[in-house]
């Protein structure tokens, strides 16, 4: 195999094995924030982001106690995937401005708080790996055969 077609196949498994780890970790927090506390939270900032790329996504701003002292996030969930205007606009409407939620903080992390558990965790993640892994096999497969090996 060439020099640069080791290279793809190594980025390409590497990235894939990145996504299985980041998923594996966003489902042991998700898992994790079932049993978090919950606290009042004031959402102080509701907008859509969009960036140079096109992908979009709503950035809520909030504010919450917890044992005596103020924390701002702006986390919606565990994982918040890119989402169509449509997507966004439902959730800016659901979070505006001035509006009172509830937030999950993480007692380890107090910083660390989510307006949204039912997410999931990295199903996402672990499909973007799976088919990173399934075309690294293909690309490995046809760079073999290919050269008649």
């Amino acid at each position: 195999m060439d020099p640069v077609a080791h290279l793809i196949f190594v980025i390409l498994l590497g990235v894939a094995g990145f996504c299985f780890w980041w998923a594996k970790r966003a489902d042991r927090l998700h898992a994790a924030s079932q049993r978090w506390p919950c606290v009042d939270a004031l959402i102080t900032e509701s907008r859509i982001v969009r960036s140079s790329k096109g992908q979009r996504w709503p950035e809520i701003t909030y504010s919450y106690d917890h044992e005596g002292k103020c924390y701002r996030s702006r986390r919606l969930a565990i994982v918040t995937p890119t989402r169509s205007l449509a997507e966004c606009e439902a959730v800016t409407a659901r979070y505006p401005v001035g509006a009172k939620a509830q937030a999950w903080v993480n007692p380890d992390k107090p910083d660390y708080a989510i307006l949204e558990r039912d997410g999931g965790g990295g199903k996402l993640l672990r499909q973007v790996g799976a088919f990173l892994a399934a075309l690294t096999v293909v690309v490995w497969a046809v760079l073999i055969f290919s050269k008649g090996i």
